[in-house]
């Protein structure tokens, strides 16, 4: 893929701007330091053919494919899959990772449900928000401890999936087997929560978490939930392509995951979500 080099339509940017094609009627516009969208890491603003044109016609600049600025450059292959990743081969990538991860949780017989901000791109959008770069499942202790903890990390390695432990976070996180070009690779947390019988409450592990006060009320950083909300068969609902579980009362889990903002439509400036 060639990407030109150009000079900003705008004064209000300074800075060049990279152009990708995608179509032949619309241009995106991505930061060249960061290599990544302007605004949130999603799609941002988007110029049509003809006000490019009328640019072009006016500094009497030769037009090249897709409407940009020619003085052309010819960037390392890294730098397409750095500046898209959030397009449809990178995403592709991540649901496949996620559903990998997904299949050999089942295999286990391990409870797992979507969470944090994977399960708000369930509710709002039915597929995982754009600008993320991790999925999250989460998963219970109390199974863990059934399994050895090296077959269990055995058996993502068997299916060339990295898996390490955050002791601190009580977080596994998994990155799959990606090709070198991409600068960020998508990945996928489990995080950990524990029983607490006396309080009937779901509460995050981690060393982090265990010198705060144990009470759920005192300490909002342990993410307890109730436990009716795993209780009977967990409903399953479409991220994407598949069907993942989900806990019981939809956005009921999000109430105590962000207490202070979950009735919030969380909208993004200038970024097409559809």
């Amino acid at each position: 893929m060639r990407i030109r080099w150009i000079k900003s339509l705008t004064r209000s940017y300074h800075a060049p701007l990279f152009t990708v094609p995608f179509g032949s009627d619309t241009v995106r516009w991505y930061h060249p330091v960061h290599c990544r969208p302007m605004v949130a890491d999603c799609v941002c603003s988007r110029i049509n053919r003809a006000t490019v044109s009328a640019h072009l016609q006016h500094d009497r600049t030769v037009p090249a494919r897709a409407g940009a600025f020619v003085r052309k450059v010819v960037l390392p292959q890294r730098i397409p899959y750095a500046v898209g990743r959030h397009t449809t081969d990178v995403h592709t990538l991540f649901y496949h990772s996620l559903s990998r991860v997904h299949r050999l949780l089942v295999q286990q017989r391990l409870t797992h449900f979507l969470c944090y901000g994977t399960l708000w791109g369930q509710i709002r959008l039915a597929k995982m928000l754009p600008w993320r770069e991790k999925a999250e499942f989460c998963v219970l202790n109390d199974e863990l401890m059934h399994h050895e903890e090296a077959r269990f990390i055995r058996n993502f390695y068997a299916n060339e999936l990295h898996i390490n432990y955050h002791h601190s976070e009580g977080i596994y996180r998994i990155f799959a087997n990606e090709p070198a070009v991409l600068r960020t690779r998508p990945y996928v947390e489990q995080v950990v929560f524990q029983l607490d019988v006396a309080q009937a409450m779901y509460k995050r592990v981690g060393w982090k978490r265990r010198l705060l006060p144990p009470h759920c009320d005192w300490t909002p950083s342990l993410d307890c939930f109730p436990v009716n909300l795993l209780q009977g068969a967990l409903p399953k609902r479409p991220l994407g392509r598949m069907l993942y579980t989900v806990p019981m009362g939809g956005i009921e889990l999000q109430k105590y995951h962000y207490r202070d903002n979950w009735w919030k439509d969380v909208k993004v400036r200038n970024c097409n979500l559809n």
